[in-house]
């Protein structure tokens, strides 16, 4: 089995009105799993994305479920907003690394996502604390945890 096709990092591409941007995102979690289902080869970089869209009200970056990486504090602009993990995990961007983000773009809405979504309250990717999370960043009043149908409007 080859790598993902379609887009590399970086690449661009619009979809009517919007552009889209594909960002790095690094979510190897098969690597660290016992299960032989997942150990049949190696999990490279470059099949894992996040997505930035410019749209024409705003653009909003998803930067997927992702442990930190160095390239999400080097954004030249910051996004108005971001689909937010905010998992204390090692897969995913860890409660230092969400705290380190969501404060390097502290104008930027948080949408958070990855989290009470299964009900598994000692798996931590999906027990993040939304007021832990409040307590720990800058402009809190940006942070939106929506209940499950529950739209937004900015």
């Amino acid at each position: 089995m080859t790598g993902a096709t379609g887009h590399d990092i970086g690449e661009r591409f619009c979809i009517g009105n919007v552009d889209v941007t594909l960002t790095p995102t690094w979510h190897n979690w098969q690597d660290h799993m016992t299960s032989e289902k997942y150990q049949h080869r190696r999990w490279e970089r470059k099949e894992y994305c996040g997505y930035w869209f410019d749209t024409p009200d705003g653009s909003i970056w998803l930067p997927s479920d992702s442990r930190p990486l160095p390239e999400f504090l080097e954004w030249e602009k910051a996004p108005d907003m971001m689909l937010f993990d905010f998992a204390d995990n090692i897969w995913h961007i860890t409660f230092a690394g969400a705290v380190e983000l969501a404060n390097k773009y502290p104008e930027s809405e948080l949408l958070l996502i990855h989290w009470g979504c299964v009900d598994a309250p000692n798996y931590t990717p999906f027990n993040g604390d939304p007021e832990r999370l409040e307590a720990s960043i800058k402009n809190p009043e940006r942070i939106h945890a929506l209940a499950l149908g529950e739209g937004l409007s900015l």
